[in-house]
């Protein structure tokens, strides 16, 4: 509304909500480089394995519009 940059009002408001929270100090904000990935973490065994033949894809969702695909391929081993 009077011109100012957005990120002067950002440093302004910072800058009450530390004096509020009475910091003497800037604290410390760490990049996402200094943290461990978060964007392909494992299911761990949420979902148990199974062979190739018994693979069937449906839809996760309780009402299904569509049959679920069964798999029609055969194990060449």
């Amino acid at each position: 509304m009077c011109g100012a940059c957005s990120h002067i009002m950002g440093l302004a408001e910072s800058l009450r909500q530390w004096q509020l929270l009475g910091l003497t100090d800037v604290p410390a904000h760490l990049s996402c480089t200094f943290l461990p990935q978060v964007w392909s973490v494992p299911r761990g065994t949420k979902i148990d394995p199974v062979s190739v033949p018994e693979i069937t894809v449906v839809n996760p969702k309780p009402i299904r519009k569509k049959r679920p695909i069964k798999n029609t391929l055969t194990e060449c081993r």
